[in-house]
């Protein structure tokens, strides 16, 4: 039986083999396998450093070609919406009158 990459975990794969007693068998596709992957994947290039100048600058420039809508939202908010329940009388002003007698 295949499962799916993202349903196994490869602990208690391992395990498993380990107690049904198919290590040498197993091992051999196991070792085959992370060679493949070793030579699948390219060293990273080492990143390259920038000074603090360098990087502010390429953040601006990517924040203003992303848009001067994006600007103009932020200079203009919006109101929020009336809120139905902030006139809302709960407890004792429930009960209270109106007009408060006078004194």
């Amino acid at each position: 039986m295949h499962w799916a990459e993202q349903h196994v975990n490869p602990m208690l794969a391992l395990r498993n083999i380990i107690c049904s007693d198919r290590w040498q068998a197993e091992w051999s596709k196991i070792e085959a396998g992370i060679r493949k992957q070793k030579l699948k994947k390219p060293e990273a290039a080492p990143a390259k450093v920038i000074t603090g100048d360098e990087a502010l600058r390429l953040i601006l420039q990517e924040k203003l070609s992303s848009g001067d809508h994006l600007l103009e939202a932020a200079l203009d908010p919006k109101k929020p919406k009336p809120n139905p329940w902030k006139n809302f009388k709960f407890g004792k002003s429930l009960y209270q009158r109106q007009d408060p007698p006078k004194l």
